[in-house]
């Protein structure tokens, strides 16, 4: 039977890092593949599975002009994926991108007017009540833009208990003031997901100090940032185990939905029956409500941070990319066989951003270029109370200046860099309160939605 791409499927799942029996023993090992099923389906764009071969024959002088049928030498699984970037259901593949994942963050969002505090607003950390003396701990204020470009707002409250206002709408008050917060509505329980780049590496290893003090680690756990894939086909599937992140590029065009191009490497490509008929996706990815559109996504530039995305200016952006590249030693030797070593990281991570702003219309960023002013940013995607946001915290303007459109566009690329996390500037304004960073990432993810699972340890 032929196999229609529209009835093909993709499924994945983290490899076992869990101390016990079915652990997984690394790149290459028979046990380390992981058995896909429900709720391992994800939605995708593009997607190669093929490995390339390389081949010799034997050219040696044997009295004829013919050479002998060529032999497998090698065999390299290096390919892309490509999918629709989303609010929720793809926690997995942000984890496999960044490489390290914090304490999700229990968080109830609020809706409520530009103006809710019977006072000024109240620093990051303030903690408000409502009568039945929960507590929620202030975090920020976002603001959010419709498909009709009306500016609505939230604010993000930590709540530690896991339990919910009593109330739908009224007033929660400070705690032991009179000052008070006035909300119309509140979400359901939520959760903020922190990504940060693995600052030691994407092999397999044992978690360092710092990082065993992340909620789920036990003893014998060990970092594993590999996953196993599926693809589905007709009458067989194939699953390609080991797969690393060795790239990815988040981009979105204005009229578009963000999308992310992840480059990979396997060790393995398998055929066989894997039951892919299980591979369902989770619920809601069925449709494209779940990924941000240009009109729910704003773009925040700044030299710095203070208080708030608010405080940045905002840019009307035409389209915008963010890239990291994540350099990986891809080797052969007499004990691999045709595959590669297991590969490393040999290199520093390169992390770039670009894109063009609509309309130039001021001189402002060749300015920052010129003088080689640090610059920061925040790529921000906000649907009701689900959230996404990068964070970019150091970076110079490498490029900028009008270019020759008919109406002259501003194009604008930045080179991001090394900040210590004490001169982050997120973290200096609080927008960071109640968050760890451990591995002093110069770009950082935050995802908001119902999942309380960290993917680190999911597995």
């Amino acid at each position: 039977m032929p196999t229609p791409l529209i009835f093909q499927g993709f499924a994945c799942k983290m490899e076992n890092g869990k101390n016990g029996g079915s652990q997984s023993d690394g790149w290459g090992t028979a046990n380390s593949a992981q058995t896909l099923g429900a709720g391992d389906g994800i939605p995708y764009l593009t997607l190669e599975t093929n490995p390339d071969f390389s081949f010799k024959g034997d050219d040696s002088i044997t009295s004829n002009a013919f050479m002998s049928s060529s032999r497998i030498m090698g065999k390299a699984l290096s390919k892309p994926l490509s999918f629709l970037d989303r609010y929720y259901g793809q926690d997995k593949l942000n984890y496999w991108m960044f490489g390290f994942e914090n304490d999700p963050q229990a968080v109830v969002v609020f809706s409520a007017s530009d103006t809710p505090w019977s006072t000024a607003e109240p620093a990051p950390g303030t903690v408000f009540v409502d009568v039945t003396t929960t507590e929620f701990t202030y975090l920020r204020r976002e603001a959010i833009r419709d498909m009709d470009n009306l500016v609505s707002y939230v604010y993000i409250f930590s709540n530690v208990g896991l339990v919910l206002p009593d109330i739908t709408s009224g007033v929660i008050t400070e705690q032991g003031d009179t000052p008070t917060f006035t909300f119309t509505a509140h979400s359901t329980q939520f959760y903020e997901h922190l990504y940060e780049l693995d600052k030691l590496g994407r092999r397999i290893r044992d978690y360092t100090t710092a990082e065993q003090a992340v909620t789920g680690w036990q003893a014998g756990d060990v970092k594993n940032i590999m996953m196993t894939m599926g693809r589905r086909l007709d009458s067989y599937d194939q699953r390609l185990k080991n797969a690393m992140c060795k790239s990815w590029n988040w981009k979105l065009a204005a009229a578009d939905s963000a999308t992310i191009e992840a480059g990979f490497i396997a060790y393995d490509r398998i055929r066989g029956d894997y039951a892919s008929d299980t591979w369902s996706l989770p619920t809601g990815l069925e449709d494209i409500f779940s990924s941000p559109p240009s009109h729910e996504t704003q773009f925040f530039l700044g030299t710095i941070f203070e208080g708030g995305s608010r405080d940045m200016v905002s840019l009307g952006m035409a389209e915008s990319n963010i890239t990291c590249e994540i350099p990986l030693d891809e080797t052969q030797s007499y004990t691999s066989g045709v595959w590669f070593d297991t590969p490393i990281l040999n290199a520093k991570y390169t992390l770039a951003m670009n894109g063009t702003i609509n309309r130039h219309d001021a001189a402002t960023y060749e300015e920052l270029m010129d003088n080689n002013t640090y610059v920061c940013a925040q790529v921000i995607s906000n649907m009701g109370y689900y959230m996404k946001e990068f964070l970019i915290k150091r970076a110079t303007i490498t490029k900028s200046g009008p270019d020759a459109s008919p109406v002259a566009q501003e194009p604008l690329d930045l080179s991001i860099g090394y900040v210590p996390l004490a001169s982050s500037p997120f973290t200096a304004a609080g927008h960071m309160y109640g968050n760890t960073e451990i591995q002093d990432s110069p770009i950082i993810m935050r995802v908001r939605n119902e999942s309380a699972v960290n993917q680190m340890f999911a597995n």
